[in-house]
């Protein structure tokens, strides 16, 4: 069974991808005026959005990180409170 998680302004706080060793520097320089910009948004907006550069279990892999260095997803709150069982969804392409 796949769990949906909720593209969420709360989960995206929770989330640890921003400081996993997986995520470059310059991944995070550059999804923060997307990042931005969702703070600002209502979350039906957020909803709506297919790609983010985090919440990478909620969104589509990253187009940014290229290759596993660690993964945080075991220690993040939103992988446990939506009961994930994966690692790395930073590059899972379904």
């Amino acid at each position: 069974m796949v769990t949906k998680v909720e593209k969420t302004k709360k989960n995206l706080i929770q989330c640890r991808c921003k400081l996993c060793p997986s995520y470059p520097l310059g991944c995070l320089i550059k999804a923060g005026p997307q990042m931005a910009k969702v703070f600002l948004a209502s979350e039906k907006k957020l909803e709506k959005e297919s790609h983010m550069e985090s919440l990478f279990c909620a969104f589509e892999a990253s187009s940014c990180i290229k290759e596993k260095k660690g993964c945080k997803c075991p220690s993040c709150s939103v992988h446990k409170k939506y009961d994930l069982d994966q690692t790395f969804y930073c590059l899972e392409k379904d």
